[in-house]
C-alpha cells in the first residue's frame, strides 16, 4: 500500500473516531439540556411515515405528563420490546386516578395495544411549528454501530490507528529521529 493510501485510511479513521466522540459529547450535553437519559433516538420502523421515516434521528425532551396533549409524538417503552417506540398520542383519559395515553403510529391502521402511563413515556419529540425536528439518514449510521459488525469496525479502526502510531513512534526512536513539533 502506498503512502497516500495509508495516509487517507489513517485520516478517515481519525475522522470516524472524532465523529463518534462528537456524538458522545453532544449526547451527554443534550442529556443535561433536555432532561432525559437518551435525548437522541432513531426511528426504527415505518410506522410514523410520512411524518418520520426509518433512519431519522430525532430529539427527545422530558415533559410532565400533564403537558402531553393529543397529537404529540412521544417516545415510550413497551413490555414486549427493548427498543423505544415513537408514536403519536391519539387519546388521553383517566383510568382509576391514573392518566393514560393511547398511542398509534401515523402509518398504522389501529392504535397500539394497551395504554401508556407517565412511567412508560421517556419524553416528547422536539418540534418547531408543529413539525418534528429530524435529521434524515443519520440514524442508519447509529443503528449500524449498534450491531456487532459496527462495533467490530469501531474497535478495529481504533486498534489500527493505535498500532500505526505505535509502529511509527518505535521506528522514529530506533532510527534516532526526534519527533517534530514537540517540546524540546
Amino acid at each position: 500500500m502506498d503512502v497516500r493510501a495509508k495516509r487517507f485510511l489513517r485520516e478517515m479513521g481519525y475522522l470516524v473516531l472524532m465523529l463518534l466522540i462528537a456524538l458522545l459529547v453532544i449526547d451527554f450535553g443534550f442529556q443535561a439540556l433536555f432532561g432525559v437519559k437518551s435525548p437522541l433516538a432513531v426511528v426504527t420502523s415505518g410506522s410514523m411515515n410520512p411524518t418520520l421515516k426509518r433512519g431519522d434521528l430525532i430529539f427527545i425532551y422530558k415533559v410532565p405528563a400533564s403537558d402531553i396533549k393529543v397529537g404529540d409524538i412521544v417516545v415510550f417503552r413497551v413490555p414486549w420490546s427493548e427498543t423505544p417506540i415513537v408514536h403519536r398520542v391519539v387519546e388521553i383519559y383517566n383510568e382509576g386516578g391514573v392518566e393514560v395515553f393511547i398511542t398509534k403510529g401515523d402509518n398504522n391502521p389501529v392504535p397500539d395495544p394497551g395504554y401508556r402511563t407517565s412511567k412508560d413515556i421517556y419524553g416528547r419529540v422536539l418540534e418547531v411549528d408543529g413539525h418534528p425536528i429530524r435529521i434524515p439518514v443519520v440514524g442508519y449510521v447509529l443503528l449500524f454501530f449498534q450491531t456487532w459488525e459496527g462495533r467490530a469496525i469501531i474497535i478495529t479502526t481504533i486498534a489500527l490507528l493505535f498500532t500505526t502510531d505505535l509502529i511509527r513512534a518505535s521506528k522514529g526512536r530506533s532510527t534516532g529521529q526526534e519527533e517534530r513539533g514537540g517540546l524540546r
